[in-house]
């Protein structure tokens, strides 16, 4: 089998390939480093992989802090090992701080670029993964929610990892040991890795089940593939889950994190965000696009690989999950990244399809093409400029953070009331912590209040815009910066 880099040598032949590669890569990575520890702000949702990787890397498990030596299992933690363990590592090498966490995050930011340059070239060829790769690099939602020490990119690379061992796997007629080894391998990370990506297998199934009578089945193949699959989740069980977790619990979080009891009226709600907002307008353009394009080539007889069928259904079941949860684009984020990839080929062959029925002039070809253009043209503007991740880009909350906490006297304790971004910047750990995600589910740290009602804690920090719901008369705010209040026991 020829191997990617000779495969890649191969493909990219072509005068200024090579060029153009490079330049997506340098624009992926001036934006993937530009202030990389401020922009974006540091998330909440950030705190408890970034504390969870520093306690694994202190004690070798995955548990949260909410009082001096007293720890609580990171069963609603939604981001596993293939995310923690590699945060973990860099702190180890390099100490603990938002820098070390987010430079982790730029590796595999890289790691799904290339994976995405090579399957797309993989499935169409070096001129439809230029274009793809360029979408990519420009997309401002890549580094908004990418450049964070978050799960989703991460899991679009054990993603695309699998997709890509997919083709070769049906490129050897299914006979490859190697392919439905490696595949399972990937698919298990990805799914281990954020919740999100447990959808992947529903859509390998249909895919199976569609393409049924033309895949043949090595059963040899299909019981490796089990066996894999089991061995890269059970360090996930042993890690994620303590002794204590229940079951019944576990999946309620699963199922159901934001505690959604007006389901029909959070999916009509999110349902009119397709047609009012540009971010959900722009997944459904991306998809419909490939959609039609797939009808299209279908009605035509050709042969479409089952690894395109598998990333399509996968990003129709990330576009209906989003119905059921908070309106937050961040959870379309993985659909409209696997459209990007498509989005290329498919415009192209849309293009061919109108140009065959309706009569244009010949320069008319080059539409796709100036579409793609303009729109990456427009992409780069908006990170640069308009974005999210551009709103922080002259922000200076972590270094005004740290400067403050670090001016607190080491000895003496303080409570982080609902804000587990901050924990990695304290000073020592000293600290108490109590978090509240959501109304019932997942709060830790409640029995933990009661040093604050009893001013034994010396300091409290907290967001300004959080409502406390313990007494705080014992405490006064002594400094207020930018999201952040900090009180003193009086």
């Amino acid at each position: 089998m020829m191997s990617a880099m000779q495969f890649m040598m191969e493909k990219y032949r072509a005068p200024g390939a090579w060029a153009l590669l490079a330049l997506a890569c340098a624009l992926l990575l001036f934006f993937a480093t530009y202030r990389l520890s401020e922009a974006p702000h540091i998330w909440y949702d950030e705190g408890y992989f970034t504390q969870t990787a520093q306690n694994f890397m202190l004690s070798g498990q995955q548990v949260l802090q909410v009082a001096p030596g007293e720890f609580v299992s990171a069963s609603t933690v939604t981001g596993g090992y293939p995310l923690i363990l590699p945060v973990a590592l860099s702190y180890k090498l390099f100490g603990v701080g938002v820098l070390q966490g987010r430079f982790v995050m730029v590796v595999f930011i890289i790691a799904f670029f290339l994976a995405a340059v090579y399957l797309v070239t993989l499935l169409f060829g070096m001129r439809f993964a230029l274009w793809s790769a360029f979408l990519i690099a420009s997309f401002p939602m890549l580094y908004g929610t990418g450049k964070s020490v978050l799960g989703e990119v991460p899991g679009l690379f054990f993603f695309l990892s699998m997709l890509i061992a997919l083709v070769y796997l049906e490129r050897s007629r299914y006979r490859s040991l190697f392919a439905y080894g490696a595949s399972a391998a990937a698919a298990g990370l990805c799914v281990v890795t954020k919740p999100i990506f447990i959808l992947s297998l529903p859509a390998i199934a249909l895919v199976w089940f569609l393409y049924r009578k033309s895949i043949p089945v090595r059963w040899s193949g299909v019981v490796l593939v089990v066996l894999v699959f089991i061995a890269a989740l059970v360090p996930w069980f042993l890690l994620q889950f303590g002794t204590h977790d229940s079951l019944a619990n576990i999946l309620t979080f699963y199922t159901n994190p934001y505690e959604v009891t007006n389901l029909a009226k959070n999916v009509l709600a999110n349902l009119l965000l397709f047609v009012t907002d540009i971010t959900p307008f722009y997944a459904l353009s991306v998809f419909a696009l490939w959609g039609c394009s797939m009808l299209v080539r279908r009605r035509r007889g050709e042969s479409m690989s089952p690894v395109e069928a598998v990333g399509f259904v996968f990003a129709a079941l990330v576009m209906l999950a989003f119905l059921r949860m908070p309106g937050w684009y961040r959870y379309l984020f993985p659909a409209i990244m696997v459209g990007m990839l498509f989005m290329p080929y498919a415009l192209w062959r849309m293009g061919e399809w109108v140009q065959g029925r309706i009569k244009m002039p010949s320069v008319a070809s080059a539409l796709p093409w100036l579409v793609l253009s303009l729109l990456i043209i427009a992409q780069t503007y908006q990170t640069a400029n308009a974005s999210f991740v551009a709103t922080y880009y002259n922000s200076h909350m972590t270094r005004d953070l740290t400067a403050a906490l670090n001016s607190l006297p080491p000895s003496v304790s303080i409570f982080v009331y609902n804000a587990p971004e901050a924990v990695i910047l304290l000073p020592s750990r000293n600290y108490y912590q109590y978090i509240k995600p959501h109304p019932t589910i997942g709060i830790l740290g409640a029995d933990a209040l009661q040093v604050i009602a009893n001013g034994t804690v010396g300091y409290i920090l907290m967001n300004k815009e959080t409502v406390p719901n313990v007494d705080m008369s014992k405490y006064k705010p002594v400094q207020n910066f930018s999201r952040y209040t900090i009180l003193k026991r009086q």
